[in-house]
Order: structure tokens, then sequence, then C-alpha cells
């Protein structure tokens, strides 16, 4: 069963409670999903939290990059643990809009195995970015391979791909191979 297809399950009914993203073959825990009262309201997944965690976890099962198994657990969940409040059906357009824009991205996304460096030029001149660009070049000051990059960027993956020709364009980064 899918995680959107777990998570519409357990929203239909209004379940409180969570759901635990577990590694099939070793059943080591992965991250959670907090669902009240059938709604969405928080996650955790592949070192991100809120709503970023759940769309990379939507990503990560459409994908078939890890095999998952999903284990739904009553439990009250506390006001303090709200990071954010999502219906399903926004959640599922949501999901579907994240996933084309993913895989839109596939095809800009650099070789993994370059490293990409801040052209100190352009940090001299001083040229504004946006946030994700901002985001992206802490990452790179601290992560040059490509691969350590999207690993370590707390930015969708394909955010990191939008960002990453956007400064490109800017003349920020220079590529060594």
């Amino acid at each position: 069963m899918s995680i959107i297809q777990k998570i519409e399950e357990q929203c239909s009914f209004n379940f409180t409670g969570r759901i635990n993203i577990l590694k099939q073959a070793d059943r080591q825990f992965l991250g959670v999903v907090y669902i009240n009262e059938g709604e969405i309201v928080a996650a955790q997944f592949s070192q991100k939290t809120g709503i970023k965690a759940l769309y990379s976890l939507v990503i990560f099962d459409m994908d078939g990059i890890e095999n998952f198994t999903l284990v739904a657990e009553p439990e009250v969940v506390s006001d303090s643990d709200f990071e954010f409040k999502l219906k399903f059906s926004e959640f599922k357009k949501n999901a579907e809009k994240a996933y084309q824009e993913h895989r839109q991205s596939l095809s800009l996304r650099p070789p993994a195995d370059i490293h990409i460096l801040i052209n100190p030029a352009f940090i001299k001149v001083g040229k504004k970015t946006g946030a994700n660009e901002f985001l992206l070049l802490k990452t790179i000051a601290e992560y040059s391979k490509v691969n350590d990059i999207y690993t370590n960027c707390e930015l969708f993956d394909f955010e990191v791909t939008q960002a990453l020709v956007s400064l490109r364009r800017l003349g920020a980064l220079k590529v060594v191979k």
C-alpha cells in the first residue's frame, strides 16, 4: 500500500494518531506522519520536518526509492505537535503537483560526481537571491559535491535543481569536474 493510500484510508474515518514509516527490509524507523481527526498535522522524514517531509516521503514512495512498511498507531496528538493542518484532498492535489515538478526537474539535475563552488565574484558584487537560492548557497558553502548538496539541503530535490539553474544563470556558481 502506498503512503497516499494509507493516509487516505486513515483520514477517511477521522483517525487520530501516527503512521510510522519503517524500512521494509529491517523495520528501521524512517519517519512518521501525524493525523488528528482526519487531518494531516505533522510529518518527519529524511532529515526534514513539516510539509517538506510529507512531500519528500511521497516522492520517495512514488519513485520506489525505498520499500516501506506503514504502521498506523492510534494515539493522542497534542496541539503542540501540529506543524500544519491539511485535509486529504488538499494533500493529494499538492502531492501530485510536487511529484510533477520533481519529474520535470530530473532532466536538469547535474551529474552526482561533479563539484560546485560559489563564485567569489558573485559574493563580492552582492546580488540578491531568493530564499531557496540562499538556502542552497548555505549548503554549497559546506558541501561541494552534487550528491552531498542534494542529500544535505533542506529543500526538495526539484527545488535544489531549480535553485542551481537560477544561480548558474546569475553567475553565482563554478563547476569543477
